[in-house]
């Protein structure tokens, strides 16, 4: 998350959207490994991370996420 706040002041938002997502993500994937004990699959998607780990948070956090998580699609598969 430093590198996003970083890369956000220095007015390089399309990477710090990026940094967020992939702070997120690697978060939500060690939830999901240490839970279910198992490796997570391969997705990017941070609501469906979520709902596999039985984490629901509220209402704000979870527009932010999905937000987050349709913005990354963009900075990952530009065009």
């Amino acid at each position: 998350m430093e590198t996003a706040e970083f890369m956000a002041n220095g007015g390089r938002f399309f990477y710090a959207v990026f940094m967020c997502h992939l702070s997120i993500e690697k978060s939500l994937k060690g939830l999901y490994q240490k839970r279910l004990k198992e490796v997570a699959t391969k997705v990017h998607n941070l609501v469906y991370l979520l709902n596999k780990i039985g984490i629901k948070p509220d209402e704000s956090i979870g527009r932010f996420l999905v937000k987050l998580s349709e913005s990354s699609v963009v900075t990952r598969h530009p065009g």
